[in-house]
């Protein structure tokens, strides 16, 4: 299903306690050119989420409150702080669940089909002919049964 609850203004966004982000609108443009411009993936142990994080941050936040220098005098937005700001694990995570997960799972959502087929159902027709009815039970007939070689019976 997809929900048309899509914001088209920058909004503001609570990072982390006293931390507010304004940030444009995660968009379809804006997520072709997050991926376009991907390097490849590597396994580096979370590295690339961070990177992801920061790289959409520097195209999204436009302006931020609660974010100031060594000596409490608010700064000014610029690519170098924000990754200085996201490098602070709580606002990553405040920034990673609240724009870039939200971002990612309206991707996932679709279009309201369902998920297309995997494996080896997904590609083509069968290969094989389907099972045969099943038999018929075999008639069961009251026989004694044969005593086995080599064992005495009754004793």
């Amino acid at each position: 299903m997809l929900k048309l609850n899509l914001k088209n203004a920058p909004y503001d966004l609570e990072v982390a306690p006293g931390v507010v982000f304004q940030v444009e609108p995660a968009t379809t443009t804006l997520m072709l050119e997050m991926f376009a411009d991907a390097p490849e993936r590597e396994d580096d142990g979370g590295e690339s989420h961070l990177n992801f994080a920061k790289r959409m941050a520097r195209r999204v936040v436009l302006d931020w409150q609660g974010v100031c220098d060594e000596n409490g005098k608010p700064v000014k937005v610029s690519d170098a702080l924000i990754d200085a700001a996201l490098d602070a694990y709580p606002i990553f995570t405040g920034f990673q669940k609240l724009y870039v997960n939200p971002a990612l799972v309206l991707g996932d959502e679709g279009n309201a089909l369902p998920a297309s087929l995997t494996g080896t159902s997904g590609a083509g027709g069968n290969t094989a002919a389907g099972a045969k009815p099943r038999a018929k039970r075999a008639l069961r007939k009251n026989t004694p049964r044969k005593p086995v070689k080599g064992r005495v019976s009754g004793s």
